[in-house]
Parts: structure tokens; sequence; C-alpha cells
């Protein structure tokens, strides 16, 4: 946690971000925790051969799970992928079982 303390109940936002060099090629994540000005937390990981959507929900994902051990009661999530958003808040249909099962 970069020795920050986030009061349990306060808000924190996370950004979020996957790519993928090529579609589907080399792909990876990351993700920030910002609570205030503050970056308290922060991941990555490379997930091999996958598309830049796959990248994005895995970033998504994996921020969230890294988020629940922190135990927030508010948290905002950031993503520049418009699909992801549409789809996590069921505004868009998802036509492809790879990605169904990661929403």
């Amino acid at each position: 946690m970069n020795g920050n303390i986030v009061k349990r109940g306060s808000s924190l936002k996370i950004y979020t971000d996957g790519a993928s060099r090529g579609n589907p090629g080399p792909a990876a994540y990351a993700f920030i925790f910002v609570h205030g000005d503050d970056v308290v937390h922060k991941g990555f990981g490379y997930i091999g051969t996958a598309t830049n959507n796959v990248a994005e929900y895995q970033a998504i994902i994996n921020a969230l799970k890294a988020a629940e051990k922190l135990h927030k009661s508010h948290l905002q999530i950031f993503s520049d992928s418009n699909l992801a958003i549409k789809q996590i808040n069921k505004k868009w249909k998802i036509n492809y079982p790879h990605l169904l099962k990661l929403c």
C-alpha cells in the first residue's frame, strides 16, 4: 500500500488500462488506486496473447480483486474502454463468449 493509510469507508479512485500489441497479441494490464492526491496502490501484469478487450477487462478484474482486500465501501473505477464499461453496466450486449465469462 505504499505506506499510506486509507480509512475504512473512504472513497478510492481506481484507474485501469489494458493493451495488446496486435489484436490478438502480447497483452498486459495496469491499475492505480488514488486516495485524495496520493497513489496508494498499483498493480500490473502480463497476460500472454490476448485481445485489447480482454486486457481491458483483466485490468478491471485485477483492480477489483486488489480493492477487495482493502475493504473500501466506495470505489470509483475509471477505464478508457467504452466496451468494458458499457458491457459491465449492461448497456451493451456481450457478443463473444470469451468476454462473457470475464464480465
